[in-house]
């Protein structure tokens, strides 16, 4: 399982995730879970790729605030690749949330996920959400108002009270998994990264080296 970390920053918020794949036609799995890396049997939410919106190649899935239930932090979202050649004893048609007591019929084995993904994909994952300004508490809040529908475009508001509102929208920049660098910073697959640092560390020795020397002749002129 590939994992990717986005942070909800603020209360009252929403999450956006759209994933396009270099083969649309292929069957992904998309776990995700708050503050763990969600495993095949512990998750939030599951949902498979086919069962999100499509709008040409790419994948869209909005989780509303309800979904999110005012939880901030860091989100984890675990994502396999499922072999399609083999028969699954389960279909996702739609999200499982599992904080709401959604169950879903799940079995993995080894043989379904494949572990060399057959694609590439891209991730764009981005957050918003729907406030007023509360004179008496001098914030902004998000009581009584959830973000109904958002996208890159534009997010769309509901409120259950008349007052002055605002908006807001945050992209997740892309973060580092050290677990992962780490697992895969052999010598062998990273052949070039690492002559280049062993060249540029024997250039700066040398030059250290030859600086010394000419440092010796000018003290003795």
């Amino acid at each position: 399982m590939v994992y990717h970390q986005l942070i909800v920053a603020k209360a009252d918020s929403a999450v956006n995730i759209e994933i396009t794949p270099t083969n649309p036609e292929t069957e992904l799995l998309l776990f995700l879970k708050h503050r763990e890396k969600p495993l095949y049997n512990s998750y939030d939410l599951l949902i498979s790729l086919s069962a999100m919106t499509r709008k040409n190649d790419t994948f869209e899935l909005f989780l509303p605030n309800d979904m999110i239930n005012n939880r901030t932090g860091f989100f984890y979202l675990g994502i396999i690749e499922v072999n399609l050649s083999l028969p699954l004893d389960f279909d996702i048609d739609g999200p499982v949330n599992a904080t709401a007591g959604d169950v879903a019929p799940v079995n993995l084995t080894s043989d379904n996920v494949i572990r060399e993904f057959s694609t590439n994909y891209s991730l764009r994952i981005y957050t918003s959400g729907c406030y007023f300004y509360d004179y008496e508490l001098k914030i902004w809040s998000g009581s009584g108002c959830y973000v109904h529908s958002a996208n890159s475009a534009l997010t769309h508001c509901k409120c259950n009270h008349l007052t002055s509102f605002g908006s807001g929208f945050f992209v997740t920049p892309n973060t580092i998994d050290f677990s992962y660098v780490f697992a895969n910073a052999g010598f062998a697959d990273n052949v070039t990264i690492y002559m280049t640092i062993i060249v540029t560390l024997l250039i700066y020795v040398l030059l250290m080296i030859w600086a010394r020397v000419k440092d010796k002749k000018d003290v003795e002129k």
